[in-house]
């Protein structure tokens, strides 16, 4: 992906945190949407959603954009239905493809297929990125389908997932105008869904199913008869325990065991949930 192109100003500004308000001043005339430009105007490699809403109106010199090195964080992708949560994130993971960032989306009725194939310019496409001042072509990303354990369109794969989270500084808070996704915006027809399924270099390595003999199998085996014990003498004393079978079985041994477990549990539940220590 070539570096982010925001569309100048009818005015002429070409600043690309910034307008030409009727003066002629560099930046965006209204003092709260230059305070917002000024947050988003990140000098590196940055991933672009859209421009400023401000006062009814969009505002392509005030755009919105996340830092690429702040993608390895959590985010949270919040709306009522139908305010764009699934094009936002067709959007983000478009522009990390773009950048050779491998990207997994977990698509339950597969809304966001259509990012394998070029998306279609019509009005609506064009008139949003007029709006926003977005150089939009139509591009299609590679694409691998899968399906968790075989169920539905995709490679049966059996995946497990785990995510560290670190803090970032938070940036200003603004409604946002987003970008149009590249790619189509919409479900792939299923025949050609499966095409690509069975055209994958992975096809053939995971879509045979394997029935591998389960722990439960297993365990339902018959297991060998156990050997029966040999009768003890009749009158034959008693075995005296070791000196450490009367330390482990003894009260106070028992009562430092449980001791120990207890203070190992909270250090553990402690580095896990990172909860600090009480101060006495």
């Amino acid at each position: 992906m070539t570096p982010a192109r925001d569309a100048a100003d009818p005015a002429g500004a070409t600043d690309p945190a910034g307008a030409t308000d009727p003066a002629g001043a560099t930046g965006p005339a209204d003092p709260v949407v230059a305070g917002i430009a000024a947050g988003y105007a990140f000098t590196g490699r940055a991933l672009e959603l859209g421009a400023v809403l401000w006062d009814g109106r969009c505002r392509p010199d005030a755009p919105v954009r996340i830092p690429l090195p702040m993608l390895n964080r959590h985010g949270l992708v919040a709306g009522a239905t139908g305010t764009g949560k699934t094009k936002t994130l067709q959007l983000i993971a478009e522009q990390l493809s773009a950048q050779g960032v491998p990207v997994f989306l977990a698509d339950i009725k597969g809304d966001l297929s259509g990012i394998a194939r070029p998306g279609q310019p019509d009005d609506r496409v064009r008139g949003r990125a007029g709006e926003v001042g977005q150089e939009w072509t139509a591009t299609g990303f590679p694409a691998e389908f899968l399906a968790l354990v075989g169920l539905g369109h995709g490679i049966p794969v059996r995946a497990t997932i785990t995510v560290l989270s670190e803090r970032g500084a938070p940036t200003p808070v603004a409604a946002t105008r987003l970008r149009a996704p590249e790619s189509l915006m919409g479900p792939v027809d299923a025949a050609e869904l499966d095409a690509a399924v069975r055209g994958s270099a992975l096809h053939g390595r995971y879509a045979q199913a394997v029935d591998r003999e389960s722990a439960y199998e297993k365990l339902q085996r018959t297991p060998a008869e156990p050997k029966a014990a040999e009768p003890r003498a009749p009158n034959s004393p008693k075995e005296e325990p070791s000196l450490v079978e009367q330390v482990v079985s003894s009260g106070m041994f028992k009562s430092l065991a449980r001791s120990v477990g207890t203070q190992l549990g909270r250090e553990i539940t402690r580095s896990l949930f990172g909860t600090a220590r009480r101060r006495r």
